[in-house]
């Protein structure tokens, strides 16, 4: 019955009947038809009628990809409220704003005991030094470096390096021994042997005093080395 009345609707006649005498008869005069369309219908749009026209408005949806939303990365929905997974960053990056961003590394990270250089953001990084006798390889490590009798102080002895290598350094003079912190001590001599008196020199280098005759002759009497007593003692 509606879609009757639809119809009917759709195809109305709206007309006025106009008399005149003409003759002895009556003429029926059709002054204007009216196509009335329908309001509503399927399609997902809207009509609407007024004037001498119709204007239909339809709203339409558009599905996007990751690349079409400029998505690197992370999950969300596209305009029509579909979900997108864009999937995640590589090592080193994290997702931000759906833009894989760099994440800076520090020295544990690059796993640098010692030196500088870049990470992989190209960010400058200066790591610590290392402890004395290593130093800082191309790798960034603290290697040991081995010590000798020179850079050790060494006089003489042996021992180990600092890296646990054996070292052995050379001997020492004569008239010399050495003491427990690898250096040649000086065994000084008897200077005042063949000497009666006055000072004198060792063969370390100290001066030593051989006395003064006082204990031969009662009295000083040191006269170049020698004892002058004035008289035979």
């Amino acid at each position: 019955m509606l879609a009757k009345l639809g119809s009917l609707a759709g195809a109305a006649l709206i007309g006025a009947l106009s008399l005149s005498s003409a003759g002895c008869g009556l003429v029926l005069g059709i002054e204007e038809v009216e196509e009335l369309p329908l309001t509503g219908g399927a399609g997902g749009g809207t009509t609407a009628s007024g004037g001498g026209g119709t204007t239909t408005t339809t709203t339409t949806c558009e599905s996007k990809t990751c690349d079409g939303m400029g998505w690197e990365c992370g999950a969300g929905h596209d305009p029509c409220g579909a979900e997108l997974d864009c999937g995640g960053c590589g090592e080193g990056y994290d997702c931000q704003d759906h833009a894989c961003q760099c994440e800076p590394d520090d020295c544990a990270a690059l796993g640098w005991e010692c030196g500088g250089g870049e990470d992989h953001c190209g960010n400058p990084v200066e790591c610590p030094g290392c402890e004395p006798g290593f130093a800082c390889n191309a790798d960034h490590a603290c290697e040991c470096v081995p010590g000798t009798c020179a850079t050790l102080g060494w006089e003489c002895g042996a021992g180990t390096d600092g890296c646990g290598n054996d070292i052995k350094c050379p001997g020492c003079p004569p008239s010399h021994v050495c003491n427990a912190q690898h250096v040649c001590d000086c065994i000084p001599n008897d200077p005042c042997k063949f000497l009666s008196c006055g000072d004198e020199i060792d063969n370390c280098g100290n001066v030593v005093f051989c006395g003064d005759c006082t204990e031969l002759c009662g009295f000083p009497a040191c006269n170049g080395n020698t004892c002058d007593c004035g008289f035979n003692p």
